[in-house]
């Protein structure tokens, strides 16, 4: 393995057949001991007391977790604090686990539960590969490994057999399925559309791989794939798609790595850790067969190739390689709760959702945000309530962050700029960070794993520091670096440490980014006020008098930037937009690091903050989109879904057809950027399930939603012309008297010479004009309060038909 540095412990430990470091072996040993003994509250608490393991705070309820939070901007991670993680106690009590463990209060720990006769062992970090997989399979992957199984089942059968035809859920789930038993590929994976416009030719490429799944032949579905993309079949090419198909079809010599790039890191990391000569080619299948190779000859066993599959991707987890796109495996709860493995869906760094009003890219922007965060969440099985309140957890931590761009919205805002402060009379400028620098600056502090003295801990020194400046009247005297004198520190507002070297004269300002910089090191100032910062400095980390270590963990930061397309790029980003590409994030070979104008301080942007906006069409053009931004970010379409209302029926409306009917009007008039999208008509659906009454109120709804939402948003897409919003809300088809109640746009014609009697002096126009009316909404009896009218958007067929002379005549005479 690696060697690691003195001041940073790896130290593994075998506990119930799982491996584990410091912080998960304390969460392992408790979830046992409440397992095995069913403690209240209290029991537990005073079982795992300070007192009793030498002032190591081990527990602490969830109550008293949120008193502290809320009592200090503590930013610490002191507990773990994944769902997953927070245990429940005898009488659903929830308690959090320390994850602040020191060589010496682990071995203190490791006593202390001897009596209950857990045996823990602590592991060899020099473990070989065969080592590793012999601790692996005896707690693999059960669930994973099953699924994965069942679909070599059905490829087996159609490689043994050679069909004329394949069944359509096999090729559905080899093509389509997100979770398909053997990988994820959200959200990489094809869309409704795209599936259905590919569907004809899936077959025949499926046959082919199975027949011979070679270098030739994925060589050759790229290039099919290329081909399908400019047919307009695949929006955008989907390899993780294509790759997971070989990988289905021949798990014994392909993984389930299904980024090239990713895959190339593996190895890179594989052939550095443990010795290996695994040759590295540019070809996603050359690669995985001398990687399998490679493993078979150190002792690897491939007569299982799933159950290797799956120790790969466990070897891959536990290497920590970074920026897979769209993978992620299918491992099961109980392995992730015992062996610390969790799935990978790493989204794209930069993407934006785009498409027509109403399609849920705000909405879905909050589910893209949670499985960048949080990697290891189950979106999929999650409710929304789950995810919403996971979403606002994320933001509690500072972890995720939403910006809205508009006109007037520039770089001061955005990046930094200067701020006005009057003090005394006086005026003076302090540069402040925006909501993009904040937040890359603190994913800065978690772009990577390591473990850091308490004393070195910036935002540990630094809380404890403003818990004093609080409790303090006249200020907190620091002295300088000799020792001689002092400075008083009296207030900090808005980044923005004052001082004074004699109490109520000659103030003078640091600013907290600065001395975060330095106390980092990752910037060395000189001139002035370096000996301010310096002493402050050595005085924040005498703050801090435990030794014991703070493990901090890589986790990712977002930031989300709704109506991307309504602000001047250029105005925003300025020179910081070459830093968005992934190439050029600070932790990648090709960074790249800018002065900014202000602050002078050196900025880049870390490679695990990913950036989520939203686009609507109707408002702007992709066309039009800045250059720029277009080279640097993935574009995710969200159209329309009038599938998402099949079978949803509003008093005898079929709300899939309406919308499907309107919005092909919609395209043929204008453009596909402009049509509808389904959120106008979820709060009809949220009134429906099913009761008369429900039925009533969603009719109401569905009412309201034609008056305040779509006629409006029709005005202004075709600029008031009536005519041709009638077309797209059939009433062409109302124009008949008996039909007249069903428009929603009445007509009325005139004559000019009606109007303006004789002597007009319009003859070059037609002697008529025809001016539109909304039907009253007031009025019981128009339009908008009958279903007739909905009903013929989408079937004209509904409409009483008009009776022939000769017919009225019949029933007269009956």
């Amino acid at each position: 393995m690696k060697n690691q540095s003195n001041s940073k412990d790896n130290s593994k430990y075998k506990f119930n057949n799982a491996v584990y470091g410091k912080g998960q072996l304390v969460l392992a040993v408790i979830r046992k001991y409440i397992e095995d003994n069913n403690p209240k509250l209290e029991e537990i608490l005073n079982e795992f007391s300070k007192k009793k393991l030498s002032n190591n705070e081990c527990l602490i309820s969830q109550d008293q977790h949120k008193i502290r939070k809320t009592n200090s901007n503590d930013a610490k991670k002191r507990f773990f604090e994944n769902s997953d993680d927070i245990l429940t106690t005898n009488g659903g009590d929830k308690v959090l686990v320390s994850n602040q463990w020191s060589k010496n209060n682990i071995d203190i720990f490791i006593n202390y539960v001897d009596k209950y006769g857990y045996k823990i062992d602590k592991v060899n970090d020099d473990l070989s590969l065969i080592e590793l997989f012999e601790i692996y399979i005896k707690n693999p992957s059960s669930e994973w490994i099953k699924q994965y199984n069942q679909v070599y089942e059905q490829v087996l059968k159609y490689k043994n057999n050679q069909p004329e035809e394949f069944d359509l859920p096999f090729i559905k789930n080899l093509w389509k399925t997100v979770k398909n038993g053997v990988s994820s590929v959200s959200p990489g994976s094809l869309s409704e559309k795209e599936y259905n416009k590919l569907l004809p030719e899936l077959p025949d490429i499926t046959k082919r791989i199975l027949e011979l799944p070679t270098t030739e032949t994925l060589s050759y579905v790229y290039k099919w794939a290329n081909q399908a993309k400019k047919d307009s079949k695949f929006t955008t090419i989907k390899r993780s798609v294509i790759n997971r198909v070989f990988s289905a079809i021949n798990p014994d010599e392909i993984s389930t790595i299904l980024n090239n790039d990713a895959l190339g890191k593996f190895i890179d990391e594989l052939n550095h850790s443990y010795s290996l000569n695994i040759p590295q080619s540019s070809n996603w299948i050359d690669r995985n067969i001398a990687l399998k190779r490679e493993l078979t000859e150190h002792g690897v066993p491939n007569n299982d190739p799933i159950l290797v599959n799956t120790f790969i991707w466990y070897l891959y987890e536990k290497l920590k390689i970074t920026n897979e796109e769209s993978t992620d495996n299918l491992i099961d709860s109980e392995t992730k709760n015992n062996n610390g493995i969790h799935s990978m869906k790493n989204s794209p760094l930069n993407q934006i959702l785009y498409g027509p009003p109403g399609t849920g890219k705000t909405y879905h922007s909050i589910d893209t945000a949670v499985q960048a965060a949080e990697p290891t969440f189950d979106l999929h099985n999650a409710t929304r309530n789950q995810i919403k309140q996971k979403y606002d957890e994320l933001v509690s931590d500072g972890r995720i962050r939403f910006v809205t761009f508009h006109q007037s919205y520039g770089y001061e805002q955005f990046v930094e700029g200067l701020s006005a402060q009057t003090e005394g009379g006086q005026i003076s400028y302090d540069v402040m960070p925006g909501v993009f620098k904040q937040i890359c600056d603190k994913a800065k502090m978690f772009s990577q794993s390591k473990t850091v003295k308490n004393s070195d801990n910036f935002d540990m020194c630094w809380d404890e520091f403003l818990e004093q400046l609080e409790d303090s009247e006249n200020g907190i005297k620091v002295p300088t670096v000799s020792g001689k004198s002092f400075i008083n520190i009296y207030d900090i507002n808005n980044e923005t440490i004052r001082f004074d070297k004699k109490v109520g004269k000659s103030t003078h300002s640091l600013k907290v980014s600065t001395l975060k910089s330095i106390f980092n090191q990752e910037r060395e100032l000189k001139g002035g006020l370096s000996g301010y910062y310096q002493a402050l400095i050595k005085f924040l980390k005498q703050l801090i008098t435990d030794d014991s270590n703070t493990e901090l963990k890589r986790e990712n930061f977002v930031l989300i930037i709704d109506e991307i397309n309504r602000g001047n790029i250029s105005k925003i980003f300025g020179e910081l937009i070459t830093l968005l590409e992934p190439s050029k994030r600070k932790g990648q070979p090709e960074s790249v690091e800018l002065v900014l104008p202000y602050s002078n301080e050196p900025f880049s942007v870390p490679d695990n903050l990913y950036i989520i906006g939203t686009m609507n069409t109707a408002d702007r053009s992709l066309a039009m989109m800045d250059t720029a931004l277009r080279r640097r970010f993935d574009f995710v379409e969200m159209m329309p879904q009038p599938e998402l209302f099949s079978g949803k029926i509003v008093n005898g409306i079929e709300l899939d057809k309406m919308l499907e009917a309107i919005n092909k009007r919609i395209e043929v008039l204008y453009d596909r950027e402009h049509t509808l999208g389904h959120a106008f008509f979820m709060p009809v659906v949220e009134k429906m399930n099913g009761k008369d009454q429900n039925q009533k109120e969603a009719f109401i709804k569905l009412q309201n939603v034609f008056k305040n939402k779509i006629i409006p948003l029709l005005e202004e897409y075709f600029f008031e012309d009536w005519n041709k919003i009638r077309l797209v809300l059939g009433d062409n088809h109302k124009e008949s008297s008996l039909l007249s109640q069903y428009e929603f746009v009445k007509t009325q014609t005139y004559k000019y010479s009606d109007i303006f009697g004789k002597n007009h002096c319009l003859e070059t126009y037609e002697d008529k004009t025809t001016t539109y009316k909304l039907a009253d909404f007031d009025d019981e009896n128009s339009a908008w309060h009958e279903k007739i009218a909905y009903q013929a958007i989408y079937d004209t067929n509904v409409l009483p038909k008009e009776k022939k002379d000769s017919d009225l005549k019949n029933e007269a005479s009956n």
